[in-house]
C-alpha cells in the first residue's frame, strides 16, 4: 500500500515517517557509508524541513516496506545544492513541472520480493506510484542522482530516460543525474514490470 504524505500531513504520518528515517540511517548510512547527517536513529536533511512530499510503501500490516522524497526543482534541492556540476544547464529542469527525487530506499526485510528478473517489487511500486501521482499534477519529468545501475534497469525496462551528467567519485564509483519522463508510456512499462512481480 502506497502512502503520499505532505507537508500539511506530516504529524498524521509521524510513526510512519519515523519508521522511513530510521531506514534511511539503515541504508544510506550503515550499508552504503555515506556522508549524511544523522541523530539517533535517524537521517534526516535540511530538505526534510522543507515543502516536499513523501511516498511510502507498507506492508498489509502496515510495516514500512520502502520509500522516497520528491521536491519541485523550482525551490533549493540536492540537485542545485549538492550536484549542480552534474547538469550543464541548470535551467533546462528547474520548472514546477519537474520533480526531483531522493532518498529512495527499500527495507532489507523487503529483499525477498524479487521475480526472477530480479527487480524488487516494492521498488516497481513506488517508481509507478511516483509516476502516476506525477501524471495527475502535470509533471513531465522526474529527476535523480544515481548508480548507473539504476539508470540500465530502467532503460532495460525501456521506461524513457536520459542522463544529463556524471561525475566519479573518490571512492572510483560513477554517479549520474538522470531524468525520467513522466507520462503514460512510462507508466506502461513499470506497470507491465509490476504485473510480473505481482504488484497490484
Amino acid at each position: 500500500m502506497l502512502h503520499y504524505i505532505h507537508p500539511h500531513q506530516r504529524s498524521q504520518y509521524r510513526s510512519l515517517l519515523d519508521d522511513y528515517f530510521c531506514l534511511r540511517k539503515t541504508i544510506f548510512h550503515d550499508k552504503l557509508g555515506w556522508s549524511v547527517n544523522v541523530t539517533g536513529d535517524m537521517e534526516k536533511d535540511i530538505y526534510d524541513t522543507m515543502d516536499c512530499m513523501y511516498i511510502l510503501s507498507t506492508s498489509a500490516d502496515g510495516q514500512l516496506l520502502g520509500g522516497l522524497r520528491q521536491m519541485v526543482t523550482t525551490g533549493p534541492t540536492l540537485t542545485w545544492e549538492v550536484f549542480s556540476d552534474l547538469v550543464p544547464d541548470r535551467t533546462s529542469i528547474m520548472s514546477p513541472r519537474v520533480w526531483e527525487t531522493t532518498r529512495f530506499c527499500v527495507s532489507p526485510s523487503a529483499s525477498h520480493l524479487k521475480f526472477n528478473s530480479g527487480i524488487n517489487r516494492v521498488a516497481i511500486e513506488l517508481s509507478l506510484g511516483a509516476l502516476e501521482y506525477g501524471i495527475q499534477q502535470g509533471v513531465t519529468r522526474h529527476i535523480a542522482v544515481c548508480e548507473r545501475t539504476v539508470f540500465e534497469l530502467s532503460r532495460s525496462l525501456r521506461v524513457p530516460s536520459e542522463i544529463l551528467g556524471s561525475r566519479i567519485e573518490p571512492n572510483g564509483s560513477e554517479i549520474l543525474c538522470v531524468a525520467w519522463e513522466v507520462n503514460e508510456e512510462s507508466a506502461a512499462r513499470l506497470k507491465w514490470a509490476g504485473s510480473m512481480a505481482q504488484v497490484a
